[in-house]
């Protein structure tokens, strides 16, 4: 439900009927906005719409939109599901295939916590991208984590470089 629909809805379910002018007042939502959300909300059964000059609308009981609302919810968890096993699993080409990822981390705890788990389970190289020396402290160091090596991956078993890019910064975990 988008803002301005669960705006209306919870405005409404306050009021037992409303116009758009009231409504507007009420949720702060613009009023021509109003009538769009009203709409929205009539089609998935949680807004009754009487149509006089002007509009009325009140909300359905909270106990009848919570149901709507949890079989609506039910029915697209069992399409996913149904859509997701109909799909079958993609077998790798060959049987060591290589596993590479990225990560997007922020934040010096996550960033440490991060590289010390990746690095702990490495088994051939890990390439660490990182934007400012700054984050590698020296308790980092400690852990295992190098000086930034500037633009270069470095392979974990036999330290030789691996690719070179004048953009970022990279280090070697080793």
């Amino acid at each position: 439900m988008k803002e301005y629909e669960a705006k209306c809805f919870v405005g409404l379910s306050r009021m037992s009927s409303g116009t758009a002018k009231g409504l507007s007042e009420v949720t702060e939502v613009p009023r021509t906005r109003v009538y769009d959300a009203v709409r929205i909300l009539e089609a998935k059964g949680l807004v009754e719409v009487q149509h006089s000059s002007p509009q009325q609308f009140r909300a359905v009981p909270l106990s009848e939109a919570t149901e709507t609302l949890r079989d609506q919810y039910e029915e697209r968890v069992e399409r996913l599901q149904s859509a997701l096993s109909e799909m079958g699993r993609i077998e790798a080409d060959n049987d060591e295939a290589e596993l590479q990822e990225v990560w997007s981390l922020s934040g010096s705890d996550a960033i440490e916590n991060r590289a010390a788990a990746i690095s702990a389970d490495a088994t051939d190289e890990v390439v660490l991208v990182i934007g400012s020396e700054a984050v590698l402290t020296e308790k980092k160091k400690k852990k295992g984590l190098g000086p930034p090596r500037y633009g270069t991956a470095w392979n974990r078993k036999s330290h030789a470089p691996l690719r070179s890019c004048p953009n970022w910064t990279g280090s070697t975990v080793k």
